[in-house]
């Protein structure tokens, strides 16, 4: 510094010095920011690996596994063709060939005329209505 009494000049060296130590300065800084930032960014992605590690050793040790129960059955099916033409009221039995618990009955036909039809089934001495041809109208 060159001077007299109160003033003072910076010697333009000096001045490119002072600058070149600032920029330093500041890239240390920069350098030392983005490695803070780098172990920061390295640190949650450790963490999440560890985490997926730790779900997977899970799901290795205890094997979960997508179960699903089948229930298989035997079903058979029989047709029994009764083959009845009937002109006037009474009461018709249908003697069972084939024993076996029965799950569904199926019967078919046709209705001439205005006649009344109404289908029954007997279980354990219980009547059940199973057609009736004046509720289908």
């Amino acid at each position: 510094m060159k001077g007299t009494s109160g003033q003072f000049t910076i010697d333009p060296r000096k001045r490119k010095m002072d600058n070149k130590k600032q920029l330093e300065t500041w890239k240390k800084k920069l350098v030392e920011l983005k490695g803070k930032a780098d172990k920061n960014r390295l640190i949650k992605y450790c963490i999440l690996i560890v985490l997926l590690i730790l779900i997977l050793g899970v799901i290795f040790v205890l094997k979960p596994e997508i179960t699903g129960y089948v229930t298989l059955t035997q079903e058979k099916t029989y047709a029994d063709d009764l083959n009845l033409i009937i002109n006037k009221s009474g009461n018709y039995n249908w003697t069972i060939d084939k024993v076996g618990d029965i799950q569904s009955i199926k019967a078919s036909g046709r209705i001439k005329g205005n006649g009344t039809v109404k289908i029954y089934i007997e279980k354990d001495g219980k009547l059940y209505l199973i057609y009736d041809n004046k509720e289908s109208e």
